[in-house]
């Protein structure tokens, strides 16, 4: 297992390998994956690191702390592509979805929908997340009221 060592410089290969072993774990031994990750933040992993640890608190059914995790995580992202953070985004919305917030999933859809403007599986996600909410007006694909 590739771990970054506190004492050496850490390689984008070492980060990349580390984080593909990170969420591998998360969707097999989410805890063992959230202590990796945690480890690993404190290492310096940084944006990779939390978002492992965020899809670890998925795997273990933790989806309020997980999605506001994914949210932080999105606007601590400022200077990677938007359609990155768009998707960290929908990932927040989809754990607000199971954590029963339909409100909170509408809302981190429509940020990642400013990222990603006309995306099809966001609107879809979006409408998903009006409908639980019953707010029916809004639940519309093609809806443009927020």
């Amino acid at each position: 297992m590739p771990l970054v060592s506190p004492l050496l410089p850490h390689s984008a290969e070492a980060d990349a390998a580390t984080y593909d072993h990170c969420m591998q774990l998360a969707r097999q031994e989410p805890a063992a994956a959230k202590k990796l990750a945690d480890g690993w933040h404190e290492r310096g992993g940084a944006h990779p690191a939390e978002h492992c640890a965020a899809v670890a608190l998925i795997g273990l059914k933790q989806y309020a702390p997980a999605a506001t995790r994914l949210e932080a995580l999105a606007q601590d992202m400022l200077n990677s592509p938007m359609s990155l953070r768009a998707d960290v985004l929908e990932q927040a919305g989809q754990a607000w979805l199971l954590a029963g917030d339909p409100g909170r999933a509408y809302a981190a859809d429509g940020m990642a929908l400013n990222l990603r403007p006309g995306d099809p599986g966001l609107l879809v996600d979006r409408a998903e997340a009006a409908g639980a909410a019953r707010w029916y007006d809004k639940a519309s694909p093609t809806s443009t009221r927020c």
